[in-house]
């Protein structure tokens, strides 16, 4: 699931277990702490569905800092707005998928298309 759809309970848990290596579990007035290890891939859009380069990480993702600090690697992927850019992806895309079906048709393509490296 997107990490920023979490709810505010879950990501406490999710911070315990990482800065912790343990979570506690409390049933039927038991409360028992459990070892973990675990390794979490997270992935989220930006606030307001935009990234502002201005603000900082956590005003982006309104993760607070110091659940971002117990990442070792975080990755910014920003896609610009470049409506020329999609189309050649888009048409590049779509002629890999022909092409790829045997049938030799293929989409005109722009003369100073770059394709996708």
């Amino acid at each position: 699931d997107e990490f920023g759809c979490i709810n505010e309970k879950d990501r406490t848990t999710i911070h315990e277990a990482m800065e912790q290596q343990h979570l506690s579990v409390a049933k039927g007035g038991i409360v028992c702490k459990l070892n973990c290890r675990a390794t979490i891939v997270a992935v989220m859009n930006p606030r307001d569905c935009l990234y502002d380069n201005h603000s900082s990480l956590s005003a982006n993702t309104g993760l607070g800092t110091p659940l971002l600090s117990r990442f070792d690697l975080i990755f910014k992927l920003i896609d610009t707005s470049d409506a020329q850019r999609d189309d050649n992806i888009t048409t590049y895309l779509l002629n890999q998928a022909i092409s790829g079906a045997g049938n030799g048709n293929q989409l005109p393509m722009d003369d100073n298309m770059s394709l996708p490296s």
